[in-house]
């Protein structure tokens, strides 16, 4: 049996212990803070992808309603930053008597990274019904 006198041991954290786990605690933060700046990025990449392919596709209609091929939409429709360029060229096999009309949407990005999306459609050849 023991005594009363002797001394007990006092429970609680050192100074070590709390020491290491707030480095630990930094060390996740930090992480998980790169992980979701990644992600915002490549989300933000994807969603300029997006805006570049609906553009694109909105002059590729466009231009088989009958708009001119170097045409632009009219203000206010192009976001800030998109330039819009349109290529013709003659069907050729099964394609003949149908003209391949090429839109390639560029942006400029964040941070200076160029995107570039293209879509091409037929659409029937001038002259013709």
């Amino acid at each position: 049996m023991r005594g009363r006198n002797m001394t007990t041991r006092l429970r609680g954290f050192s100074f070590i212990e709390v020491t290491v786990g707030i480095v630990l605690l930094g060390l996740i933060v930090a992480m998980s803070s790169q992980a979701i700046f990644n992600y915002q990025k490549s989300r933000n990449q994807l969603v300029d992808r997006q805006v570049l392919l609906w553009a694109a596709s909105a002059q590729l209609e466009r231009i088989a309603a009958g708009a001119a091929l170097d045409s632009l939409p009219p203000g206010g429709f192009l976001p800030e930053g998109i330039s819009l360029h349109a290529e013709s060229q003659p069907g050729e096999g099964d394609w003949r008597g149908l003209t391949r009309i090429t839109v390639t949407a560029r942006l400029t990005a964040g941070g200076g990274k160029g995107l570039r999306e293209q879509i091409s459609g037929f659409i029937p050849a001038e002259g013709k019904p």
